[in-house]
């Protein structure tokens, strides 16, 4: 199993949700986490969403900025 994987094994998607944003291969990807919280009377809360930087099976970068969070994974998979 790989550090990616173990780490996304984490989330139940019930109170905590991962999204997949980007991916270039198994171990490389751009990735969204929330949590939530609240009973559903009238409906969930979430937290402000957490951007997860992940290359070769590496985590880089972890920012509430989508834009930087994109930015450098467009940098770091697009390097030679």
């Amino acid at each position: 199993m790989t550090n990616l994987e173990q780490w996304a094994s984490t989330f139940d998607n019930k109170t905590q949700c991962l999204y997949q944003l980007e991916s270039s291969n198994d171990t490389t990807g751009l990735y969204m986490t929330k949590d939530r919280y609240g009973n559903g009377v009238p409906c969930y809360y979430w937290t402000t969403p957490v951007y997860h930087v992940w290359i070769n099976d590496k985590w880089e970068l972890t920012t509430q900025n989508i834009h930087d969070a994109y930015a450098y994974y467009e940098r770091r998979t697009n390097d030679p």
